[in-house]
């Protein structure tokens, strides 16, 4: 083994441009994420935002009796159980994500958001379920459909579909950003 130690300070050049070179390249890769989640909040969450804060002012709000517990019963008979009325195909066209995923980001919320947490409204009856909330922000968000859509099927009223998406992108940054964003704050 015949080591040269000229020629090491010209390795040593190589190795320290390398270095640089990544170091600029890692530089530009948090730009371009930067950038990408800017346009996706710009695209994806700004409007909804908006839309919200353009109604007309608030009105006496109108209670309707909706039965959650009947809508969490539903929705984890048709997805949740072991054997689910709808197939894993159907589950990932409609929330456009397999359901292992699914479940990932509603428990990394739930860890991450207390407002995920099912408690007693002012009534003393339970409130929405975690799945129910993560399900009805999972279902608006790929298709940007309103809020009020989910009403039907989850028993959610717009008002919660709205703090429920707001909690949801708070409880995504919070649980993923150090893993998948680098530590952007």
């Amino acid at each position: 083994m015949n080591l040269d130690y000229n020629s090491s300070s010209s390795s040593d050049d190589q190795f320290d441009d390398m270095v640089n070179n990544m170091i600029l390249y890692n530089a530009y890769l948090e730009e371009q994420e930067d950038y990408v989640i800017q346009q996706a909040v710009q695209t994806g969450v700004a409007p909804i935002i908006e839309t919200t804060q353009r109604r007309s002012p608030k009105k006496k709000k109108k209670i309707i009796p909706r039965d959650r517990d009947d809508a969490n019963h539903r929705l984890m008979n048709d997805y949740f159980v072991n054997r689910p009325l709808y197939t894993e195909d159907m589950f990932r066209r409609r929330f456009r994500m397999h359901r292992p995923l699914f479940v990932r980001l509603v428990d990394a919320v739930a860890a991450q958001e207390p407002y995920f947490q099912q408690r007693p409204d002012t009534t003393g009856k339970l409130g929405a379920s975690t799945l129910q909330k993560c399900t009805a922000t999972l279902r608006c968000l790929p298709y940007g459909s309103e809020s009020d859509a989910v009403d039907e099927y989850i028993k959610i009223a717009e008002s919660t579909a709205k703090e429920c998406l707001l909690h949801f992108v708070r409880g995504i940054r919070k649980a993923f950003t150090i893993e998948y964003l680098r530590g952007l704050q």
